[in-house]
C-alpha cells in the first residue's frame, strides 16, 4: 500500500513551506521568482528531511509510513575479489585480466582499470599535488570521464554525451513548445523500441572545480542542484505525457521508472534517484556521498573501495531502469497489436505539476543565499 501523504501534517507543511524564505528548504525544492518564493513544482527531498527536519520525519514515522516513503537504497559491498583487484592494481599497476572469466565480467574490470588509472594518474599530476587552480572542463575530463564510462561498461543503448547538448524535456517544459533552452554538463539518453520516444535518464553537473571553496561556490553548488532538479522532475513529466497522449493505456511499469542525476562539488560526488511513485509529488534520495581520492594516503584504497561500491549499485540500478523501460515498450506492442494488456495504470498526465523558470542570475537571489551561508 502506498504510504498516505495526504497526512494533516504533510499538508500543513507543505503549505507552510510558501510562506518560508529559506532557500531549497525542508522537504522541497523551492526557487526565487521576481516577486516571491514560488513552490509550483515539490520535490521530496528525503534526505534533507531525515536530517534537517526530523519533527516531519517523526510525523511520518508516527503515520507507519516513513520507512516506506525513504526506501533507502544499500550500497552493496564488493565482492572479495574485486577488493583485491583494486588493492593490488594500487599497488603495482600490472594486474592482469584473466582469460577464463565471462566477458561481462572481463567488460567491468576494463572499465575499473581505467578509472583506477586515472585515479592513480592524478596522484602524480602536479597541479593536484599542490592543489593548483584546475577549471570544471578539465575536471570533467581528468575525472567524469571515466566515472561515466564505468557505470555504463555494458550498457551500449545508454548514450552519454557532454556539455551544450539542450535537454530536450526541458524544452517542452509544461506542455510548451518553446520551452527554456537548458544544458546539462552530462546527459544520458536511451531511445525506445520503436524510435519514438528518447528518453532523458541521465544528468550531471560538475558544480565546482575540485579545490574550490568560496561563498561563489557553495551558490553554484545550491543552483546546479536545483537545476538537476528540474531536469528530472521535466523528463519524468515529458515522457509521462507522451506515453499517455500516444497510447491508450500504460502497464503499471510506468511508476517504477526512475531519473538518474550526478552531481559534484569540490572533491565529493553525489548520487542521487528521482521517481514519481507517490503521486503528484516527486521524490528525491540520494544514493551516496563519496569524497574522490586525489592524493595518495593512508585513506586512498578504502576511499576508492567506496567509490567503486557506490558506482556498482548506481549501474546496477541504471540496468534495471534500462529493462523496465523495454518492458514498457514490449507490452505497449502488445496493446497497439491486440489490445490486451495487463497490469494498467491511469496515468492523470493533465495534473502535473508545473515547473515555473528561473531566471538565469538574479542579484537578490544571489544575495538571500549568500546572506543564509
Amino acid at each position: 500500500m502506498c504510504p498516505n501523504l495526504d497526512l494533516v501534517q504533510t499538508k500543513a507543511f507543505l503549505n507552510e513551506c510558501a510562506y518560508t524564505t529559506d532557500y531549497f528548504s525542508v522537504a522541497l525544492y523551492q526557487e526565487y521568482n521576481t516577486n516571491a518564493l514560488c513552490t509550483s513544482y515539490r520535490i521530496l527531498n528525503i534526505q534533507y528531511i531525515e536530517v534537517h527536519h526530523k519533527e516531519l520525519k517523526n510525523a511520518y514515522q508516527s503515520e507507519g509510513i516513513w520507512n516506506e516513503l525513504s526506501e533507502n537504497i544499500q550500497i552493496q559491498d564488493l565482492p572479495n575479489h574485486l577488493k583485491k583487484f583494486i588493492e593490488e592494481y594500487i599497488l603495482n599497476q600490472e594486474t592482469e585480466i584473466s582469460k577464463k572469466i565471462n566477458s561481462k565480467d572481463k567488460l567491468l574490470l576494463r572499465a575499473m582499470r581505467n578509472l583506477l588509472d586515472r585515479i592513480l594518474s592524478l596522484w602524480d599530476a602536479f597541479n593536484y599535488k599542490t592543489n593548483l587552480s584546475i577549471n570544471e572542463s578539465t575536471w570533467a575530463h581528468d575525472i567524469f570521464d571515466p566515472i561515466c564510462q564505468f557505470i555504463s561498461f555494458d550498457l551500449s543503448e545508454l548514450m552519454i554525451v557532454w556539455n551544450n547538448v539542450i535537454s530536450k524535456a526541458t524544452c517542452k517544459r509544461n506542455d510548451a513548445d518553446d520551452g527554456p533552452i537548458k544544458k546539462p554538463d552530462i546527459l544520458g539518453t536511451y531511445a525506445s523500441m520503436d524510435r519514438r520516444y528518447v528518453w532523458e535518464m541521465l544528468y550531471g553537473e560538475i558544480s565546482n572545480s575540485p579545490f574550490a571553496n568560496t561563498n561563489q561556490s557553495k551558490i553554484h553548488k545550491k543552483g546546479d542542484r536545483i537545476k538537476l532538479g528540474k531536469f528530472a522532475k521535466d523528463s519524468v513529466d515529458n515522457g509521462c505525457k507522451f506515453y499517455a497522449s500516444n497510447y491508450s493505456n500504460l502497464p503499471f511499469d510506468f511508476q517504477k521508472l526512475n531519473i538518474f542525476l550526478l552531481q559534484s562539488s569540490g572533491t565529493f560526488l553525489e548520487l542521487f534517484i528521482l521517481d514519481r511513485k507517490y503521486t503528484p509529488l516527486y521524490r528525491l534520495r540520494r544514493l551516496a556521498i563519496v569524497e574522490l581520492s586525489l592524493q595518495k594516503n593512508s585513506l586512498s584504497t578504502e576511499s576508492i573501495i567506496n567509490l567503486v561500491s557506490a558506482l556498482i549499485t548506481y549501474h546496477k540500478l541504471l540496468r534495471d531502469n534500462l529493462m523496465i523501460i523495454k518492458s514498457i515498450d514490449r507490452k505497449l506492442v502488445v496493446d497497439s497489436n491486440d489490445e490486451k494488456v495487463i497490469d494498467i495504470v491511469e496515468v492523470k498526465y493533465n495534473t502535473l505539476i508545473p515547473t515555473s523558470t528561473t531566471p538565469r542570475s538574479s542579484t537578490n537571489l544571489k544575495n538571500q543565499i549568500n546572506n543564509k551561508l
